[in-house]
Order: C-alpha cells, then structure tokens, then sequence
C-alpha cells in the first residue's frame, strides 16, 4: 500500500476508532462537547471554559477523566 499499512494494520486501527465511538455514544452532551472541541478543533482549556461556561480546571479534569475512561475501556477490548 502507498502508505505503508498492511491492510490487516488498516483493520486494526478501524476496529479500534468503531470502539472508541461506540464507548462515546455513553459519554454525556458536556462530555463530548469538550472532546470535540479539545480534539476535533483544538481548541485550548481557557478556551472551551469561557464556551462551557466552566473553570479552565474543570475542562482539565473533565478531559483527563474521558482520557481514563476510553483508555479503560479499550483496555477491557
């Protein structure tokens, strides 16, 4: 392949994105919210504060708890 990645390595990666959506399907609004935000528009803590209309060290911990949780997850898989 031109990238480099077997089409097995290619599977392995889809299989675990198709985890990962399906373990967000659980996460609350706010939850997925900040992660869009954080990860998809990269936006920065203070940022998605003033948006949320939360503390800048909510938004840490909120996004270090999803961390955790999706990691656990995946783990568990």
């Amino acid at each position: 392949m031109a990238d480099g990645n077997s089409l097995e390595e290619q599977y392995e990666a889809m299989e675990i994105v198709r985890d990962i959506f399906k373990y967000a399907n659980n996460l609350s609004l706010e939850e997925k919210q900040i992660i869009y935000m954080k990860y998809i528009e990269n936006h920065t803590y203070s940022e998605i504060a003033k948006r949320m209309r939360m503390k800048q060290s909510s938004v840490g911990m909120k996004l270090l708890r999803n961390r955790k949780k999706i990691e656990s997850a995946l783990e568990s898989i």
